[in-house]
């Protein structure tokens, strides 16, 4: 009796098993056939914008600062010129990681930074930050700690973003102390970051001041330099040879293109075109500072001398003296004194140049030198002006004095304008 061969029979599990393998090799495949289509959607439709957001995080554009002209006299004594300074600011941004504001006190606490984060809280460590902060930088930044810590709180509480700024014209002597006295107090390392150094919050960046080193009032002259206002313009001269001569002092800032990483650390290997800034060009007037000062001197002294005559005898409203050369009529010297204007409160507008007069007030002095030098007449000699202030003659038409008097010396018609 022949027996069949015994038949295997597949069990029911295996279909099932082979069910799930096949659902998960689609599966996987289906996966990977979305990242395929993401990257080349990411790769040809996406590349212009992801570029541009790569361009802008790491492809940075930095101005280069330019130095406005320098100011001289006719003998190339400088008058103005721009002084080198740092501009220190706190960064916002820095106070809001507790992380970095313990790594920052770790030393001066004498404390792990990991210990610090577990024992104090964000607004704990601000406080203990600024205020070891502002022990050592506030002497050198010309405020208490009181100021300091004061200034950036009332930031701080506007937003949490951005920078306060601390000073302006900081030496650079000054800012180079301070951050040696922040390294030896272990409150951070200074590093430079794009043209700007930083230690902890503190920024320090380039710049300049305008210094006006002669020692004597010359404001309504040179003029100044300073702030337009709060409507994001730049400062321009605002008054004088400043202002006039504005287009040519000021320079063309330069532009320098650099690669950042993750961090906002310069890639060196990576720098770009550079254009440097054009300075300003200078000025060089034909006032004399040496003229300028005896004249000052002369127009402040005082004294009784019979015949000397000072100007607080005059108890004039205004004063207004010009030096010129008489070879070439360059105007070496201009003294002006009133009763507005001090040394707190200078004088801003040259009443020589920038207000009009009438033309009988300035030719008066021509009409009269020409009378005495002829010969004709002196300083006593008395004038009939007419009656009640009015010349009437046959010849022309009748001349309106504004004033009264029927006769006047030449030296008082001078005086008065008569």
């Amino acid at each position: 009796m022949s027996m069949n061969p015994l038949q295997t029979r597949a069990e029911p599990g295996d279909r099932c098993l082979r069910f799930r393998a096949g659902m998960l090799c689609c599966g996987v495949v289906t996966v990977f056939s979305l990242f395929s289509w993401r990257l080349i959607h990411l790769q040809c439709d996406q590349h212009a914008y992801f570029q541009g957001v790569l361009e802008k995080t790491h492809h940075k554009t930095q101005d280069l600062s330019a130095s406005r002209g320098d100011i001289l006299d006719t003998r190339g004594r400088v008058l103005a010129c721009d002084e080198p300074v740092q501009q220190v600011t706190l960064e916002l941004n820095f106070l809001q990681v507790g992380s970095t504001l313990a790594s920052a006190i770790a030393g001066v606490e004498g404390m792990k930074a990991t210990d610090l984060r577990h024992a104090f809280s964000l607004e704990q460590l601000q406080n203990r930050y600024l205020k070891h902060l502002g022990h050592v930088a506030a002497p050198m930044l010309g405020m208490t700690e009181e100021e300091f810590e004061g200034k950036v709180r009332a930031r701080l509480n506007e937003r949490s973003t951005g920078e306060v700024f601390l000073t302006r014209e900081l030496s650079v002597s000054s800012a180079i102390r301070l951050r040696e006295m922040l390294e030896e107090a272990k409150l951070g390392t200074y590093r430079e970051n794009r043209n700007r150094g930083t230690l902890g919050a503190l920024v320090f960046q380039n710049g300049y001041a305008r210094r006006y080193p002669a020692d004597l009032p010359l404001t309504h002259i040179v003029g100044m330099f300073g702030e337009s206002g709060g409507d994001g313009k730049p400062a321009r001269g605002v008054a004088g040879a400043e202002r006039f001569f504005d287009s040519s002092l000021t320079g063309t800032p330069g532009k320098r293109e650099l690669e950042v990483d993750g961090w906002g650390n310069e890639v060196p290997a990576y720098r770009g075109a550079i254009t440097p800034p054009v300075n300003g060009r200078g000025v060089r007037l034909s006032l004399d500072l040496g003229l300028q000062g005896l004249l000052e001197q002369v127009l402040d002294e005082s004294g009784n001398g019979e015949n000397d005559v000072y100007l607080d005898e005059l108890h004039a409203e205004k004063v207004t003296v010009v030096l010129f050369d008489p070879q070439t009529m360059g105007v070496r010297a201009i003294g002006v004194r009133d009763a507005k204007h001090d040394p707190k409160k200078p004088m801003l507008n040259n009443p020589v140049t920038e207000m009009l007069y009438e033309p009988g007030s300035t030719i008066k002095i021509v009409a009269v030198s020409g009378a005495i030098s002829s010969g004709k007449v002196n300083g006593n000699t008395m004038i009939n002006l007419g009656s009640g202030g009015v010349w009437d003659d046959d010849d022309i038409t009748p001349i309106h004095d504004e004033h009264s008097a029927t006769s006047l010396s030449v030296e008082d018609i001078l005086v008065h304008s008569s």
